[in-house]
């Protein structure tokens, strides 16, 4: 990943799925409906758990691998 974020080399939307920066390939034509498949999805989750783990990802972001892991398990714990 850090090769293609220095790099900026263009991908194609196969070789993003494979390294994980996207979940699915859709055409132009079908991404809205792909979108609200996705949206759907989650909506019928519990949506406390959704918050949650949204902010998790939203603050791992932002930290060192060992204190995510530690916030993941903290997270994960008050369940």
């Amino acid at each position: 990943m850090n090769q293609v974020s220095l790099l900026a080399t263009p991908l194609t939307a196969e070789v993003a799925k494979r390294l994980g920066f996207v979940n699915h390939i859709v055409e132009e034509a079908q991404l809205l409906k792909k979108s609200r498949e996705v949206a759907d999805a989650i909506v019928k989750n519990n949506q406390d758990l959704v918050l949650r783990y949204k902010a998790v990802i939203n603050d791992v972001l932002k930290l060192d691998l060992g204190r995510t892991l530690s916030l993941e398990k903290k997270k994960a714990l008050r369940t």
